[in-house]
């Protein structure tokens, strides 16, 4: 789908949305799919649920403040470890 369309990635920000893709069903939290790679990232609070709804499927990283600042660190590592 990505490719096909000239994306690199896709982000998703919509609840339905991630869960649909990841499984989780937390109230907060970002997924970013790339050719390789599936990412959640969610704050502190579902750091449990996170990894037991979708480690499987997606790489989970969890942040004390914002997913939105730890989506930009996060940026440069996609489509590595896939």
């Amino acid at each position: 789908m990505l490719e096909a369309d000239g994306l690199d990635a896709l982000l998703v920000t919509s609840r339905p949305n991630i869960r649909y893709l990841t499984g989780f069903s937390g109230s907060a939290g970002v997924a970013v799919v790339t050719r390789g790679e599936l990412l959640l990232i969610t704050d502190f609070r579902y750091d449990e649920q996170a990894r037991q709804q979708c480690g499987a499927v997606a790489r989970v990283e969890i942040e004390g403040t914002s997913v939105w600042d730890r989506l930009l660190r996060e940026l440069g590592t996609l489509g590595r470890s896939g």
